[in-house]
């Protein structure tokens, strides 16, 4: 009977193993060592199973349909589930080598950098270029022997390290003077095309080993070419817009060049080095603009040719959209960016008239394009859209600033904080040199409404939009733009605030079973009632209407989501109004919050006794904006209490709405939870007072709660043995061992931390006695940081720190490819014992 786990024989080839040698004679296989003896047990496992598996088929199994042959059962034997354990998230063992060799590629990149500076200047020229050379070319042949053995993780952190160290050769030979005395800018653009020739060759070589590639190779040369595009960018010879042709020309060069080596496999390098080209393009673009200046005219522009560099940027943008190798979606963008250019150089000569005319005149460039753009097939059609996109930024632009004005001018009336009268006005505008007239908003509402149709054609959506709801949003605009040129003359307050406010009133009573007219009403009388803080009686009248409509439309019950946001909006509102009649009684203000604090526990009380009150859905909203609103009022009535009696007033508030939250708690089950909250709130009106009373230190404030909530967390374990101990003891460990931790890496050497020690050490025993991970993680990161905090003052300069640094780096490298290396061995013996039979 033969035997898997034969120490006779070798595994791999079958022939015989001397007695003496574990080294097969005949495959050269060696056996010595941990692995071996790893493969020694995976065999005798598997003769294991396989004498189970001759003992189960000798057994006699009854025969379909009465025959008396005995049958086998050949099916193998179903492994026995797993117990479930809770899910937790673990590092795979692919992931480590990588965290350690990019860690170790850095670590080695900074100490080089570190001895670079530290050591240049002591050392000769020849300690100089041998220390470099010999840097470099020991790395170098250690990513070709990991690139030999397909350890790609290694051959990325080395190869990267490299390619550094090669860059900091040159960066040495320069500050040597050993090339001569090159400009900044020059210099730039030699170690950017050597970074793309190193990068682009290194990739190509190294993906014709087992490697199979190198990506921090193409990232590289992306990286030079991007110090190319730099270099170029600050040189001084020729001016901006030729400084940046050149960079495009030389980028778009490099990037044919690396799509000609060994085409479809440097995907990363091509893809960053077309991003690359397209920003150099962008910056031509604007050096460009900058050439035309900001007078342009059609003398200047044509006469002069200060337009060429936008004509070469539209050139070559076209030159993308006719070269047929390009994707269609780049050739669509590369004839729309052409367009854009062309389109501003035709509408540039009028840029410097009046805002007017120039308004005018690009509105009628607008609307031509959008036509256009309506009838042009797609998908070329996107690129007639691009036409427009100049000179609907620039209607855009004036649209944003008279919306700015009249934004100002609300917010204006909004700050009032109740100076102005009833019957104020608004103040006188006055335009900008350029700016467009007031009335012209609602034009340029219909302009820009018409250019995003044309723009929505395009899309499958935008064909299939109902006209209904265009027109809807069509006129919704246009209201907003009537209330904005309303806001741009000098008309009383009341006379917008009541243009808002009958229509939010009209669109709320209208919208009973449509809820986008509710939301416009909605819409409407939420920027009503900032407008009227102007007035004290103003602002009591826009309340009042706002709070009557969110009550309609909470007691209708018909339409679910508008009654639960009306509800949430009732307890603001009527908060809004009880401090707004305070201010016309003169009554004090912190009375005025208490009394409105009041007032909103008893709404989130009271709204569960009403008709419908037991619904969760419609009673929630007005609960959770009680307690907003509550913290809202509270904390005005602090800010406008006297310095003296701030921590009193601020206890006498939080115990009100504690009181609140335990009553709500203890009336209704289903809000028991809740009364975490009023225990909060109680203990926060402990706290202030305790803080009143003068006591600093943080553990008389934070360990009650902390052991509260830690027995709490441990109740719940006992409960719920499969719980996660972070999400059950994580609040309470945090509340008890952060606080001291802050006060005690203020003072290390304090009775503070040696207490908060002993007690991270009784949490890491407790954590590793009970298999507990919460007190474990929470108690050894605190410990570190105390530790770490202690150890700083008397830590040294004894040890340079490049040296610390590298050391670091190499024994990381080291580990890391130790580790891919024994991950391919392990893979390898899996595969081995998989091709048994």
């Amino acid at each position: 009977m033969r035997l898997f786990a034969d120490p006779h024989r070798c595994p791999d080839c079958g022939a015989s193993l001397p007695p003496t040698d574990p080294v097969c004679p005949s495959c050269r296989l060696d056996l010595t060592g941990a692995l071996g003896q790893e493969l020694f047990s995976t065999l005798s496992r598997a003769d294991v199973l396989l004498a189970r598996l001759r003992e189960r088929s000798l057994v006699p199994h009854p025969a379909p349909s009465g025959s008396s042959v005995l049958v086998r059962d050949e099916r193998p034997a179903a492994p026995e589930p797993a117990p479930e354990t809770p899910a937790t998230a673990r590092l795979s063992a692919a992931s480590v080598p990588q965290i350690l060799l990019t860690l170790g590629a850095l670590c080695l990149l900074v100490a080089a950098l570190v001895f670079l500076v530290v050591s240049w200047p002591s050392m000769g020229v020849a300690g100089r270029t041998a220390t470099l050379v010999a840097l470099t070319a020991v790395v170098g042949g250690l990513t070709a022997w990991c690139a030999g053995r397909a350890l790609r993780g290694a051959t990325e952190a080395l190869g990267t390290v490299t390619l550094g160290l090669a860059t900091l050769d040159v960066v040495g030979a320069r500050d040597a003077g050993w090339l001569g005395t090159p400009t900044t800018a020059t210099f730039a653009v030699a170690v950017g095309l050597l970074l793309v020739v190193a990068g682009l060759g290194t990739a190509t070589a190294l993906g014709r080993t087992p490697a199979a590639g190198f990506t921090c190779g193409e990232l590289v040369s992306v990286a030079g070419a991007v110090t190319v595009s730099v270099g170029l960018g600050a040189g001084t010879w020729g001016d901006a817009a030729g400084r940046a042709l050149v960079a495009v020309l030389a980028v778009s060069a490099l990037t044919a060049l690396a799509g000609r080596v060994r085409p479809g496999t440097l995907r990363v390098a091509v893809a960053g080095l077309v991003c690359v080209a397209v920003t150099d393009w962008l910056v031509l673009v604007g050096a460009g603009f900058d050439r035309v200046g900001t007078a342009p005219s059609v003398a200047s522009v044509w006469g002069r040719l200060d337009g060429w560099a936008l004509v070469a940027a539209a050139a070559i943008a076209g030159a993308v959209a006719a070269t047929r190798a390009f994707p269609v979606a780049g050739r669509v963008l590369g004839l729309a960016a052409a367009t854009a250019v062309v389109a501003l150089l035709v509408t540039l000569p009028a840029y410097d008239e009046d805002g007017l005319t120039l308004t005018l005149t690009v509105l009628v460039t607008v609307a031509v394009a959008a036509a256009a753009t309506a009838v042009v097939p797609r998908p070329w059609a996107a690129a007639g859209l691009a036409a427009t996109l100049p000179g609907s930024l620039y209607l855009g632009g004036q649209l944003l600033v008279l919306g700015v004005h009249a934004a100002g001018r609300y917010a204006e009336s909004a700050s009032a904080e109740w100076a102005g009268t009833p019957g104020g006005r608004l103040g006188e505008l006055s335009p900008a040199s350029g700016q467009a007239p007031a009335w012209t908003v609602p034009l340029l509402v219909v302009v820009l409404l018409g250019a995003a149709w044309s723009a929505a054609r395009l899309s499958a959506y935008g064909r299939s939009l109902p006209l209904r709801d265009g027109l809807f949003a069509t006129g919704l605009l246009l209201w907003i733009a009537v209330v904005a040129t309303l806001l741009l003359h000098p008309v009383p307050v009341w006379l917008v605030l009541l243009a808002l406010l009958a229509t939010g009133a009209g669109a709320v009573r209208a919208g009973r079973a449509e809820p986008a007219v509710l939301g416009v009403g909605a819409a409407t009388l939420a920027v009503a009632v900032p407008l009227s803080w102007y007035d004290a009686w103003l602002t009591f009248a826009a309340v009042t209407v706002a709070l009557l409509a969110a009550v309609a439309v909470h007691g209708r019950n018909r339409l679910a989501l508008p009654a639960q946001v009306a509800g949430a909006l009732v307890p603001p509102l009527a908060g809004g109004l009880l401090w707004t009649l305070g201010e016309l009684a003169g009554a004090a203000e912190p009375w005025v919050a208490l009394t409105a604090l009041v007032t909103l526990a008893l709404v989130a009380l009271g709204r569960g006794r009403l008709p419908g009150g037991h619904r969760d859905a419609l009673t929630l909203p007005v609960e959770l904006s009680s307690f907003v609103a509550g913290l809202v009022v509270a904390g005005a009535g602090v800010t406008a209490a006297a310095v003296s009696t701030t921590a009193s007033w601020t206890a006498v508030y939080l115990t009100v709405g504690g009181t609140a939250a335990t009553l709500l708690a203890l009336l209704r089950e289903d809000r028991r939870p809740v009364g975490w909250l009023g225990g909060a709130l109680l203990a926060a009106a402990t706290w202030v007072r305790l803080g009143d009373l003068g006591v600093t230190a943080p553990e008389p404030y934070t360990l009650p709660s902390a052991v509260a909530l830690l027995v709490t967390g441990v109740l719940h374990l006992r409960r719920h043995p499969g719980s996660s101990t972070l999400m059950a003891l994580t609040p309470g460990l945090t509340l008890a061992l952060v606080p001291s931790l802050l006060w005690a890496l203020e003072e290390p050497l304090s009775g503070r931390a040696v207490l908060l020690g002993a007690g991270c050490l009784a949490l890491v025993l407790a954590g590793l006695r009970l298999r507990w991970s919460a007190p474990l993680v929470h108690a050894s990161v605190v410990g570190a940081l105390l530790v770490l905090r202690e150890a700083g003052p008397y830590v040294g300069d004894s040890v340079p720190r490049w040296a610390l640094i590298g050391s670091a780096g190499a024994l990381l490298v080291l580990l890391g490819a130790t580790w891919e290396q024994r991950l391919q061995d392990a893979r390898a013996v899996t595969g081995y014992v998989r091709g048994l039979r």
